[in-house]
């Protein structure tokens, strides 16, 4: 597995080679490009590329070129310029992500109540995707402080080692035994 400088490293070299197909674009003619109808498969690079962009919340198929031009030199030209432009707009944005550091004290040993954060930094997703789960009845019950959301710490524990299930049937295994 790749290390994170290696990571890095890989995406400054991504965007150097858009830099220079951001060069060439304008003298390319008609005849030295081929236009399909057909779908593009994105390389191994983008598609990689793609991924990071994807795993640190930005739209991956910016990455992954999918679009259909049927044969209209002009309109492929307009879509690459710009498309290469907010790719290469992109990857610093990706590299600025990957490089944040991780805030390993959100949670301290003696937390009782974890914050929507801290949840979140527990289960490895998105603020968005606790409050997102936490609608949609997919965690523990949570305790109402003030305007905030809390959650035990040691029920998410239990929660987790039960397998993540729904608020509802979590509720059911509460009742049957006690945890």
């Amino acid at each position: 597995m790749p290390s994170q400088k290696e990571n890095v490293e890989f995406l400054e070299n991504y965007a150097k080679k858009l830099l220079r197909q951001q060069q060439i674009l304008p003298e390319l003619a008609p005849w030295e490009i081929h236009l399909s109808n057909e779908p593009q498969t994105p390389s191994p690079e983008a598609e990689q590329v793609a991924r990071f962009a994807d795993d640190f919340g930005f739209d991956g198929s910016l990455f992954r070129n999918s679009s259909l031009f049927d044969d209209d030199y002009q309109l492929w030209m307009k879509w690459a310029s710009k498309n290469i432009q907010k790719q290469i707009e992109t990857i610093p944005r990706i590299i600025a992500e990957m490089e944040k550091p991780i805030d390993r004290s959100t949670i301290s040993d003696g937390a009782e109540l974890l914050t929507v954060h801290q949840v979140a930094r527990m289960l490895n997703c998105a603020e968005s995707m606790v409050r997102e789960r936490d609608k949609k009845g997919m965690l523990p019950v949570p305790i109402r402080i003030g305007g905030s959301k809390q959650w035990r710490k040691k029920e998410l524990l239990d929660w987790i080692g039960a397998g993540c299930p729904a608020r509802q049937k979590w509720e059911s295994l509460k009742q049957g035994k006690e945890l």
